[in-house]
Parts: structure tokens; C-alpha cells; sequence
């Protein structure tokens, strides 16, 4: 059996060297890039289609420069998107719930992508569902009235509103 032999550890002045060495073989950095920040909405935006400002805006989804985002205030709460170039209602509670009864009562987890929008809404007797314009039109991807695929019964939940 060989004796091991012993490794010198490795010194400061090594490990300044090899770091020195890569500051001066590194490529310059680039120019800063310039981000900026557009408003959309805050507290003093009146709410499109509804009475006062946003008292709430939260959940943000955004894609190709346009933004959704669930907003409130006095006069009930709605999924407000930029996708028409201004700020509109894309859904609010005065909407009716596409194969339910009834307007929409609350909104969850609005989410943009392709400019279509989609996010789980309510209503009244315990209505809950996911809903998009995928198709061109507001519907209903599944809701608590749609039978679960390959499944008994129908869907319960799509998730907890306050």
C-alpha cells in the first residue's frame, strides 16, 4: 500500500490570482438595459363600467403588454384587463354567469395568455366555476354544474371565495 500524499491547500494568494485572472479574460459588460414602468390602474383609477375607484387591485397576469388583474371598489369587484388599448371590464358583477343563473358574485386567479383571459368565478347558490373567451365568447370550461371526466357526480369546488 502507498503512503497518500499530501495535498497543499489552497492559498489566498492562489485563488486572488485565478480570480484576477477571470476579471481580465471576462467580456465587458453590456450597456444597462432600460425598463420602463407604464400605470394601468391604482386607487385613484375609476372603475370601468362600475361607480368610484379601485379600492383593490390585485393578482396581476400579464402577456404581450397587456395586463388582467382582479380589482374592487364601492360598486362590486370584476377581472379588468388593457387588451382594447384602454382599461375595460372584461367580467364584473353585473355579468351573467354563462350557463348558470344569475350575475357573478366574485373572482378568482385571473390569468391572460394569447390575449384570451380566463379565472374562476361565482355565484349565488354556490355556483363556482372556471371560465374563458378561449372560444370567442365567455364560457364555462367546467363548473360545479359539469360531471367530472371519467368520474362520478360533478365538480364541488374550484376554490374558496371570501
Amino acid at each position: 500500500m502507498r503512503p497518500l500524499r499530501s495535498v497543499p491547500p489552497i492559498g489566498v494568494p492562489w485563488v486572488a490570482s485565478l480570480a484576477a485572472a477571470w476579471c481580465l479574460l471576462a467580456p465587458p459588460p453590456g450597456p444597462a438595459q432600460v425598463i420602463t414602468f407604464t400605470r394601468i390602474a391604482d386607487t385613484s383609477t375609476p372603475i370601468p363600467g362600475g361607480a368610484g375607484t379601485f379600492t383593490n387591485l390585485i393578482t396581476p397576469s400579464m402577456d404581450n403588454g397587456h395586463v388582467a388583474f382582479y380589482g374592487s371598489g364601492s360598486s362590486g369587484s370584476g377581472v379588468y384587463t388593457n387588451l382594447t388599448g384602454s382599461l375595460t371590464a372584461f367580467v364584473n358583477t353585473a355579468t351573467p354567469i354563462p350557463g348558470g343563473t344569475g350575475n357573478f358574485t366574485g373572482f378568482l386567479h385571473p390569468v391572460l395568455s394569447g390575449g384570451r383571459v380566463g379565472f374562476v368565478g361565482f355565484g349565488g347558490s354556490g355556483q363556482q366555476g372556471v371560465y374563458t373567451d378561449a372560444g370567442g365568447t365567455l364560457a364555462a370550461v367546467a363548473s360545479t354544474s359539469t360531471s367530472i371526466p371519467g368520474g362520478s357526480g360533478n365538480f364541488t369546488s374550484f376554490g374558496n371565495y371570501p
